[in-house]
This record gives structure tokens, C-alpha cells and sequence, in this order.
């Protein structure tokens, strides 16, 4: 979903409040916010979503292409490397005498999205980016959200070690925020 059909749908949760009176430039700033936040918690709680691999020759060093936030792993010529230092978010350093074939499993840090820009997130991460701009707006504590979005993770994650590789949501929250299951 397109990042301004999120902010459209967080928009009409705030309603008729005093809160009205924000832009959407100010909600786009929420979503920036919650999806580091989201992309973080990914990085720890569900690899598998975001992990990016990156290749390259070097000796003992690699330049990754965007600044990460977990390095899952870094291999050279096939063997994985357990000693090594992370500069600046971007520079993978290991100890090495001659040049490699490096391959690093990262997750990378969520990028700033304009409102055209899609979200790339199952819907279930869609909602909890929605929720998080709408605590933000109506200065909510967000602890819960992000405690929703670790146990939304946690079960992605447990999926898809699964045998179907697959998620079947149980139901879905209307806007005025009644939950409609689907029927078996």
C-alpha cells in the first residue's frame, strides 16, 4: 500500500479531535519514525523479512551499499567471519591477508519514504504503522504498539520457519474499531 493511503487511513482514525489541525507532512514524519522503529525490530525479532545480501571483493573490508541495522552474518570465501567490527553503520572490517569474495546478510536501515512511496509490509505491519502514527498524533505512550509489533513479528517469524510459508489472519479491525473475523 502506497504511504499516503496510510496516512489517509490514520488521518480518519484521529477524527474530528483537536489533533485535526495536523498536516500530513507531520504524519509522514510519524510514519518515517515508526517504520525505523518497525525496521529495528524486524532486524531482531524477524530476520527473514528484511535480510538483504550484499556481495563484493575486498581485503578485510567491505563498504555496504546503505548503512544497516543487524548484520545477520559476513562470510569470505565461503567461510563464515566471526570477528568482525561494524564502522559508521556501513563498513564491515575483518582481519584478512589477501582479497575475498565477501558476502554480508544484513538488514538495512529503513529508508525515508515520500508519500508515493510503498510501504513494502504485509498488511499486519501496515495496521501497527497506521496505529503508531495515530499514538503519535494523539501523544499516546507508543509501548503497546511496539509491544504488538514484536509479537506480530515473533509470529512472521515462527511462520515462516513453518512448512506452509504462509500467514492466514485470523480477522481484521473495521475503522470504528470493531474486529470482524472471517468465518472457517
Amino acid at each position: 500500500m502506497r504511504v499516503r493511503d496510510l496516512i489517509n487511513r490514520a488521518y480518519m482514525q484521529v477524527g474530528d479531535t483537536s489533533q485535526e489541525t495536523y498536516t500530513p507532512y507531520q504524519f509522514l514524519e510519524f510514519y518515517n519514525e515508526g517504520n525505523q522503529l518497525l525496521n529495528t525490530l524486524m532486524g531482531k525479532y524477524c530476520p527473514s523479512l528484511g535480510v538483504t545480501t550484499y556481495e563484493d571483493r575486498g581485503v578485510g573490508q567491505i563498504f555496504l551499499p546503505n548503512q544497516c541495522v543487524v548484520i545477520r552474518k559476513v562470510s569470505a570465501d565461503g567461510q563464515e567471519v566471526n570477528g568482525y567490527q561494524v564502522l559508521n553503520l556501513q563498513t564491515v572490517k575483518f582481519k584478512a591477508d589477501k582479497e575475498q569474495a565477501v558476502s554480508v546478510d544484513y538488514v538495512p536501515s529503513a529508508e525515508y519514504k515520500k508519500f508515493d512511496d510503498n510501504s513494502n509490509y504485509p498488511a499486519e505491519l501496515e495496521t501497527l504503522l497506521v496505529d503508531y502514527m495515530v499514538a503519535r498524533i494523539m501523544n499516546i505512550d507508543v509501548s503497546g504498539i511496539t509491544g504488538s509489533m514484536i509479537e506480530i513479528l515473533r509470529s512472521l517469524n515462527n511462520s515462516s520457519d513453518s512448512e506452509s510459508g504462509y500467514v492466514l489472519s485470523k480477522g481484521y479491525f473495521d475503522y470504528d474499531s470493531t474486529r470482524i473475523d472471517y468465518t472457517d
